[in-house]
């Protein structure tokens, strides 16, 4: 049998917003609460690194995903880097996946999806692609599969 070490328990100075975040080189990603704020907590450092307001965006149970909660932004890493899923007033409610700059969180592309966020229990991302379940139950179906880089409707930011 294994044994296990603990490890340190890293305590960001401020609270997580929801269920959405992640780790990818070193950091914390995630959303503040109550706020459309993602943060970077450097994890070796234990201090926020970078800070930036998701433009526009729902937050505190606005654009939840369909089982509810605080789930208005997701954020994911693939092979190809950080990822934002969320969703707007313009989209009327559909999942917008923008690429994020890992360092200052800057967005540097985003797509508007034709999936309603409230119809899907979780997205994530593989490959550039967003993969969505329709349920959280076993033999759940995989729905929309969509490669977010070629045929996307892409609309850079500024």
């Amino acid at each position: 049998m294994k044994t296990w070490s603990s490890s340190p328990v890293a305590t960001p100075p401020r609270s997580l917003g929801s269920t959405g975040a992640t780790v990818y080189h070193g950091s914390l990603y995630y959303r503040s609460r109550q706020s459309p704020t993602l943060l970077r907590y450097d994890l070796v450092a234990e201090n926020i690194v970078a800070r930036r307001e998701l433009p526009h965006t729902g937050f505190h149970g606005q654009y939840p995903y369909s089982w509810g909660g605080y789930t208005d932004i997701d954020l994911a890493v693939d092979e190809k880097g950080l990822w934002a899923i969320y969703s707007t007033e313009k989209p009327r409610g559909a999942v917008i996946i923008s690429q994020l700059d890992p360092e200052h969180l800057r967005v540097i592309r985003s797509w508007e999806t034709n999936i309603q966020k409230n119809k899907v229990a979780n997205a994530f991302m593989v490959e550039t692609v967003r993969e969505t379940l329709h349920e959280f139950l076993p033999g759940a179906v995989k729905q929309a599969v969509e490669d977010v880089l070629p045929g996307s409707r892409d609309s850079r930011a500024a």
